[in-house]
């Protein structure tokens, strides 16, 4: 899967980003966020509302990098 830096995952529309954040969770076995009815994306461990999904992504990059490396390119 193509990394991609941050230019690149801003310039996405909000459903490709949130397409692309489960396919990280898909690739990494990493359970994915969920849409709530209210347009919400929250966290499925956590349970918190994703306010800024780069940041989000981010964090996946951290658990990520314990399974298969780094998800996004620095």
């Amino acid at each position: 899967m193509k990394t991609l830096t941050k230019d690149e995952f801003t310039a996405l529309t909000e459903t490709e980003q949130a397409r692309y954040i489960n396919a990280l969770c898909a690739a990494n076995h990493i359970d994915p966020p969920y849409l709530t009815i209210a347009d919400e994306i929250v966290d499925k461990d956590s349970g918190e509302v994703v306010e800024d999904l780069f940041d989000y992504a981010l964090d996946l990059n951290i658990e990520a990098t314990d399974l298969r490396g780094k998800v996004f390119a620095d």
